[in-house]
């Protein structure tokens, strides 16, 4: 699309500086664009969410990742009528039904019955051990009112690359 204009980009495995990097970073670009005081909290939230469910996820299966993976990444690129964040990272395959089904389960929602499923998400999450996907997919959409946009492509029998995609409208 020539519409679109990459604002900020990294490729690599996160770590807890990273990410406080990329956030910092991500202030310096609202420095500089002066994105609505509405759009930059919505996209800062969905930026957090996504880089903390990539984090916690790869550190969970780094060491049995193939060597030559394609490295997990998050980008931000100024759209016509807004903003896209995308991120990828490897996904064991045993794990993708459950991903797949809550996201298409989270896209169903319209946004009142979101924001009920959300609710009911955080108390459930008060007395549960959690390791599944939850709340921040919940909250992204929540926070976006966008379907949460996907795909999948296999690296071996083992792990397949996911990559997320979520849009920010300048006025919603």
């Amino acid at each position: 699309m020539k519409d679109t204009k990459i604002l900020f980009q990294y490729e690599g495995f996160f770590s807890h500086s990273i990410v406080n990097k990329l956030i910092r970073d991500f202030y310096e670009i609202n420095k500089i664009h002066k994105l609505p005081t509405s759009v930059f909290k919505k996209m800062l939230i969905v930026m957090i969410e996504i880089l903390e469910n990539n984090y916690k996820y790869v550190q969970s299966i780094q060491n049995e990742l193939p060597e030559g993976i394609n490295l997990p990444y998050i980008k931000i690129s100024k759209i016509a009528r807004g903003f896209e964040i995308e991120s990828a990272n490897p996904l064991k395959i045993e794990h993708v039904s459950l991903l797949e089904n809550k996201i298409k389960e989270i896209n169903e929602y319209n946004k009142v019955l979101l924001k009920e499923f959300y609710l009911k998400k955080l108390l459930e999450g008060v007395y549960i051990e959690k390791d599944t996907p939850g709340v921040g997919l919940i909250r992204i959409a929540k926070i976006t009112h966008n379907k949460i946009k996907y795909s999948f492509k296999q690296i071996d029998n083992k792990f397949l690359n996911y990559t997320l995609r979520i849009k920010v409208y300048s006025n919603t």
